[in-house]
């Protein structure tokens, strides 16, 4: 599609005139060459002020078609001398034509000959002609912008003439020279060719094709082609070798011929035929041929066949890289001394070539207005660094390329820069077609034209068409193509509009019977001719003009095409737009080509301006690609402050469209969540930033408000706008389901504006595991510092402790807040740390978390320190919160704190089993109703307890689990079966002697039962052995040897029987009777029996050996009928 949008201007137009009627002309740089009807060549310098003849020289005959190589410095023609038998055409290059003028002599010679007075190269003044020896008549030449090399088109052959340096040996002279290098076959008859580096390309009346050479060195598996090498069209070569002409029986390579391979047995070729003798071979091979790596076999039959030719005409594309197109085959081979066997020093290759892009028109396409329609105007458009296109390069580059080195002789020097990217142009009278062919083709843009075309050429940005109406000036692309490789387009930091947008005819100017057309840098230059009967010609008389149109600067023409966009801002968006990119793709391509001068700081201001622009288009509320406001944002270098103003000028009423867009808030979020510091921005515009997100994006604006690095916004306000989005209603009218992180924002902001009870109100609304989650997320909103807790923590320590607790074990555990950390947060600067009843807390929840950790073993040993402290100081409490019905003390979850045994309860302080469920002995429940309302009480009144007033009560020992919280922990912890015996030891030498600590007794059993369970027993008999049965069944309930000790410890209390008191004498015997009913469960009866004492009373040791028995005996029955034998 063409979007036709009238703003390209030319600065001026001057008409000027030769001295003699021109016939061709062509524009390179600021130079203009205009070849006259009288085989003169006027040359003339094209600049801001003027055109200004420099110099002119003869020709040898009548110019047809002129080419300039500035890199090589010559001046290329195709010449016709006609006779009344025949018209002969010669292709003719033309040096040292800068200091030569009309009058001076002309030394000749052919190509590879030199003259016998040849003069050092770049020093001689005299025009030198050099003339290129063809077998057939030229139809069109065409030179390497970058190597200088010239391709020539003879009938369907495309000839490659590599420029180079020689030097003649006799008198140590250099002069310049063209080699022959190559012919490609292309298959139809070439009416214009092109050439870039190793690109090459043809048309024809109704075909085109571009084709890309390469050179594979046989010694070196790599290819010279800077791309990989997908595939190779046929090659029917005479490759360079040492021997000359190809016999008609040969061993050449050729991927059509048939293949003997010999490489597994390891024979010579020879050895086919073992009855011929070495030497007589029937089929005679290149014995000297270093080329050769495998053995290959040529017939005669099948090498005179000739390959498949399609006739059809009908319509045909084939976009590459491809190996070859079916019925259109091409041959490339070496030519001139290279056919036989003179090789360049270094290079050994193989030639093959890649079909890049082929394609067929016929009658009625659209190309065509008419049968007799042809293509034209074939032109390749290479995108280089700028090394390679500024002047200073050009002119401090060698002229010629040397005639040894490189293996690729149409590659430039690695240092001359790189191509980025390569475009092919070509049309018909109708239509132009535009092809990206650097990385595989495929088309860029068409162009349909008003009227019939007789030539297009294409600048660096603009594409000027002659038709018959007059000139018409179109957006390019290949740029826009070579910049998405040239840089990292990553649509956040940079991006660039695609190559395959829609193209703009911007420019049409009239003008009556263009015969020519060129450009140079700054001038479009045209050449009219009205054509008329040489009969009728009066001697003076000019039926031709030369126009020199002088190009606006780009800044002006960006200027031009903004000014034209912005009447059509409103009207239609898509039309500013496209202005918008097509100006942006001028200035860019402006400050790629160009050396930095006067003129570059402007451009990058106009540049930035534009890229302003595009992020305000894609911030627009209806923009498909908003993702792109923020590239050009960041291109553009604005600050916020200016992007929101801008965004709060199309909220105005009298906008096509107001409303914020989602590019800006795509914006926001990269620059408000990318960086830590705080963003400088004043109260409005961050008041502005959270009004575009309440109404695009409610569920972030939570995020903003505490996460994003926006500080100075109204709080008040903020507090408006996310009461909104809790009402469930948005800007754009959505409904919107708040969530645990409005509520947390909520009270930051309400901490903000010192209203400490609303925030603690607004929290209370959000269920614990909810609070938790979303604090572990937003974790930087815990700490004011790095050691001090924020004022939000602080609100949390005080009413909802274990949901803040509950965070930082979870950010433990993520190692995103440390241990040490923690601890220093939730101490403070004072107090001691045992006194801290909430690291007590955090403490137990990273046991939990870390269990079986290296950690935790630290953290336990830490945990039982502060429980035996607690223990030491424990004193009776005055006042605590109410618990909560069914309440527990000891942490659940994990291994770390296991069931306490059963015990356990009847040692101090405890009295028994459910003794810890009785009612506290130290306070009291009261409950002191408002005023006005005796018998009621509100929900908001939390009961607590309160200490006894009576004195007698504060003697006795209370066993409740909220007095002995500690104490129950501990234990539980030295339950657990996942502890070693480091911990027990520990707490051992923690304890010591200090007897006076609650519950020292039952700690000091349960650690001596990991470390000295004899020891523990023998403390068990002396304190409490009533309980001694329930102590071993579970610290060795299955321990023969164990219990057998045991009774052994009792039976020897029995030895002084008398002396004992009654009441020991009675627990003794009671535990006796439980370890020997133990015993009996476990041992056999022989060896029960000999445990027990022989002086013994039969009457106290029989039911226990009847017990042994029965039970042995029952196993015995139980094992028959296992095994079937009852």
């Amino acid at each position: 599609m063409v979007r036709v949008l009238s703003c390209h201007h030319f600065t001026s137009q001057e008409v000027f005139s030769t001295k003699q009627e021109p016939e061709v002309i062509f524009g390179c740089g600021d130079k203009l060459f205009i070849a006259t009807v009288q085989n003169v060549v006027e040359v003339y310098q094209v600049d801001a002020k003027e055109c200004r003849h420099l110099l002119g020289f003869l020709t040898v005959s009548a110019i047809d078609q002129l080419v300039y190589s500035e890199c090589g410095k010559y001046v290329a023609t195709v010449e016709v001398k006609s006779s009344k038998q025949r018209s002969l055409t010669f292709v003719r290059l033309y040096f040292n034509w800068e200091g030569s003028d009309v009058k001076q002599p002309v030394r000749a010679r052919i190509a590879g000959v030199p003259a016998g007075n040849s003069q050092p190269e770049n020093t001689g003044k005299q025009l030198e002609v050099v003339e290129l020896p063809l077998r057939k008549s030229a139809t069109c030449i065409q030179c390497c912008a970058v190597t200088g090399n010239l391709a020539i088109g003879i009938g369907s052959v495309m000839s490659l003439y590599r420029l180079c340096s020689k030097t003649v040996q006799l008198t140590g002279t250099t002069y310049t020279d063209l080699d022959h290098l190559l012919d490609i076959h292309i298959g139809f008859n070439l009416a214009e060719i092109a050439l870039c580096e190793n690109y090459v390309g043809g048309i024809s009346a109704d075909e085109v094709r571009v084709l890309q050479v390469h050179f594979k060195n046989e010694t070196d598996e790599d290819a010279t082609n800077p791309k990989e090498l997908v595939g190779e069209d046929v090659i029917r070569s005479a490759t360079p070798t040492d021997q000359g002409v190809v016999e008609d029986d040969v061993i050449v390579e050729d991927e059509d011929f048939v293949l003997w391979s010999f490489e597994e047995h390891n024979l010579p070729v020879d050895s086919v035929h073992p009855e011929i003798p070495s030497g007589a071979s029937p089929l005679p091979r290149r014995s000297a041929s270093p080329r050769l790596q495998t053995n290959t076999i040529s017939l005669r039959t099948i090498s005179s066949e000739r390959p498949y030719v399609e006739k059809s005409s009908k319509p045909t594309e084939v976009l590459g890289p491809v190996d070859s197109v079916q019925g259109r085959p091409i041959t490339v081979e070496w030519a001139g001394l290279y056919s036989v066997g003179i090789s360049i020093k270094g290079m050994n290759a193989q030639l093959s070539t890649t079909t890049l892009l082929y394609r067929r028109f016929a009658p009625g396409d659209t190309a065509y207005t008419a049968v007799d329609g042809a293509l034209h105007s074939l032109q390749f458009l290479p995108t280089y660094s700028k090394s390679d296109k500024s002047d200073q390069s050009r002119r401090s580059r060698v002229s010629v390329l040397p005639a040894e080195g490189r293996c690729s002789p149409l590659h430039p020097n690695p240092q001359e820069g790189t191509l980025h990217g390569l475009c092919c142009f070509f049309t018909g009278p109708r239509q132009g077609f535009l092809y990206d062919i650097y990385d595989g083709a495929n088309l860029l843009a068409s162009y349909p034209y008003t009227a019939d075309t007789s030539k297009v050429v294409a600048g660096d940005s603009l594409l000027h068409a002659v038709t018959r109406n007059g000139l018409e000036t179109y957006t390019l692309r290949k740029f826009a193509a070579a910049v998405h490789r040239m840089e990292d387009i990553d649509n956040i930091h940079n991006t660039c509009p695609h190559p395959n947008m829609d193209i703009c005819l911007i420019g049409m100017r009239p003008f009556i019977a263009i015969q020519d057309i060129s450009v140079c840098t700054s001038h479009v230059l045209l050449l009219s001719k009205v054509e008329s009967p040489r009969t009728q010609r009066v001697a003076g008389q000019s039926h031709w003009s030369l126009y020199a149109l002088q190009n606006a600067s780009v800044g002006q023409l960006y200027k031009d095409m903004l000014d034209l966009g912005l009447r059509y801002q409103n009207s239609s968006p898509p039309a500013f737009h496209q202005l918008l990119c097509e100006g942006h793709l001028l200035l860019r391509q402006a400050l790629f080509s160009q050396e930095a001068g006067s003129r570059t700081q402007q451009l990058r201001d106009l540049l930035c301006e534009s890229c302003g622009l595009l992020g305000d288009y894609h911030s627009l509320p209806d923009s498909q690609d908003w993702s792109l406001a923020l590239p050009y944002y960041n291109m553009s270098g604005l600050k916020v402050a200016a992007v929101v103003q801008q965004a709060l000028h199309q909220m105005q009423p009298d906008r096509a469209q107001p409303g914020y867009g989602r590019g800006l808030v795509h914006f926001l979020d990269h620059v408000l969540f990318t960086a830590d510091e705080p963003l400088e921005t004043d109260k409005s515009t961050s008041n502005i930033v959270l009004e575009a997100y309440s109404q695009l994006e409610p569920e972030s604006l939570s995020k903003v408000i505490i996460k994003s690095r926006l500080r100075l916004f109204d709080d008040q306000k903020a507090v408006s706008m996310l009461r909104k989005i809790k009402r469930g209603v948005s800007g754009s009218g959505a409904r919107y389901q708040p969530r645990p992180l409005d509520v947390l924002a909520m009270a930051v902001l309400k901490l903000r504006l010192c209203e400490p009870e609303q925030a603690q109100i607004v929290l209370s609304t959000v269920n614990e595991p909810q609070l938790v989650q979303v604090l572990v997320y937003e974790y930087q909103l815990l700490r004011a510092e790095s050691t001090q807790l924020s004022h939000l923590s602080q609100l949390l320590r005080r009413h909802q402790p274990q949901a803040l607790i509950a965070a930082l074990v979870a950010l433990q555990g993520q190692d995103v807040i440390s241990l040490e950390t923690a601890l220093q947060l939730l101490r403070g600067s004072e107090g001691e740390i045992h006194q801290n009843t909430h690291v007590r807390d955090y403490l137990e929840g990273v046991v939990q978390a870390r269990h079986g950790q290296p950690a935790s073993q630290t953290v336990a040993v830490m945990l039982c320190d502060i429980y035996i402290k607690r223990l030491l100081e424990w004193k009776p409490p005055t006042s605590r919160p109410m618990p909560a019905p069914g309440h527990v003390h000891v942490p659940r979850g994990g291994d770390c704190f296991g069931v306490q045994y059963p015990w356990l309860d009847h040692l101090p302080p405890f009295k028994g089993a459910g003794s810890i469920k009785q009612p506290c002995q130290w306070v009291q429940l009261r409950v002191s109703p408002p005023r006005g309302s005796p018998m009621q009480l509100p929900a908001a009144v939390a009961p607590i307890q309160i200490g006894k007033v009576s004195p007698s009560i504060s003697e006795e020992v209370c066993t409740c689990c909220c007095c002995n919280e500690d104490l129950l922990k501990l234990q539980s912890l030295l339950c657990s079966g996942n502890i070693g015996t480091d911990i027990p030891r520990h707490v051992l030498q923690a304890i010591a002697e200090d007897n006076h600590m609650k519950g020292f007794l039952a700690v000091k059993l349960l650690c001596l039962a990991r470390t000295d369970p004899e020891k523990a027993v023998e403390l068990m008999i002396d304190s409490h052995p009533s309980i001694l049965v329930s102590f071993g069944e579970t610290i060795f309930p299955e321990s023969q040897e164990r219990w057998t000790d045991v009774i052994n410890l009792l039976l020897r209390m029995f030895e002084d029987e008398d002396s004992l008191p009654d009441d020991r004498h009675e627990s003794l015997t009671g535990a006796l009777q439980g370890v020997l009913s133990r015993l009996a469960s476990l041992m056999e009866p022989r060896t029960f029996i000999n445990l027990l004492p022989s002086h013994g009373t039969v009457d106290f040791f029989l039911p226990y050996i009847q017990q042994c028995l029965r039970k042995h005996r029952a196993g015995e029955m139980r094992n028959r009928v296992a095994s079937g034998q009852v």
